[in-house]
């Protein structure tokens, strides 16, 4: 899980949030219709990864995540 009470944006808050509770349509809520994502393909803990998220409008609009 990722600690959400760290995260100072509210659009990532809920973000992480969403993704925390497995919740689909909440997801689908904080992100921008058209949001990208990146990932690096290495299979690591989810607690050791950087990620880096573009917040658009007050939604997420890309997240990369990668090697810490």
């Amino acid at each position: 899980m990722i600690p959400t009470d760290q995260l100072t944006d509210p659009a990532v808050r809920a973000f992480a949030t969403a993704v925390n509770s497995d919740d689909p349509s909440a997801l689908h809520g904080t992100r921008t219709p058209d949001a990208t994502m990146s990932d690096d393909g290495s299979a690591e803990d989810l607690h050791q990864r950087k990620w880096r998220f573009t917040v658009d409008g007050g939604q997420v609009a890309r997240f990369d995540t990668g090697q810490a």
